[in-house]
């Protein structure tokens, strides 16, 4: 949440998806993309790898890019 908040205003509850209608939407409508989303995930993934962070939930990219591919 500490990331996403740097960018966009986010709450983790109900009201805030039922409100922006959806992840994927809030998103696009405050500048966000796919493909960015994918890079940013893979970044997480390789910082995580060479122990720059020690977290990451960005294992979602691979998904991701997968549906893409769809």
């Amino acid at each position: 949440m500490k990331d996403l908040n740097k960018y966009v205003e986010y709450e983790k509850t109900v009201d805030f998806f039922k409100k922006t209608k959806g992840f994927h939407t809030y998103f696009e409508k405050h500048g966000g993309s796919l493909d960015k989303a994918i890079e940013n995930a893979e970044k997480s993934m390789s910082e995580k790898s060479s122990g720059k962070r020690d977290y990451t939930y960005s294992e979602l990219g691979s998904l991701m890019q997968k549906l893409k591919e769809e």
